[in-house]
């Protein structure tokens, strides 16, 4: 099993814009995977884990002091956060995150921010 802990907050991956006919990620986008990759250097020397994999995924999301609700029935959509997260690990923790064929994630509220992963082989049952 891998574990990251990234002490920054959570970005959503962003729409393809397009220019002159191409397609490109926005920057912000792209920034946040490569301190991602980066941090996950970091955090882990390994392998690539190889095969199926299953991903426990927490967003830690810094509660607005308007927010009076317990869970964070907010944007940006959970799916995007994992898109983005899970792409900057792409050749660290994984070759490719279509190795990813089950994935547990959750947004929380808390003080900081921040970002959690698990990873291991996945083990049908």
């Amino acid at each position: 099993m891998i574990s990251f802990n990234f002490p920054v907050d959570p970005v959503a991956k962003g729409r393809p814009r397009f220019s002159k006919g191409r397609a490109y990620t926005p920057q912000k986008t792209r920034d946040f995977e490569k301190l991602i990759n980066t941090m996950a250097k970091i955090q882990y020397r390994g392998e690539p884990l190889k095969g199926p994999l299953s991903v426990v995924i927490v967003f830690f999301i810094k509660k607005p002091r308007s927010v009076k609700r317990e869970y964070p029935i907010v944007r940006p959509d959970i799916d995007n956060f994992f898109k983005s997260a899970l792409d900057s690990l792409n050749g660290v923790a994984f070759d490719d995150d279509c190795q990813v064929i089950e994935i547990n994630a959750s947004k929380k509220y808390n003080d900081f921010g921040g970002i959690f992963i698990d990873i291991k082989p996945y083990l049908h049952s």
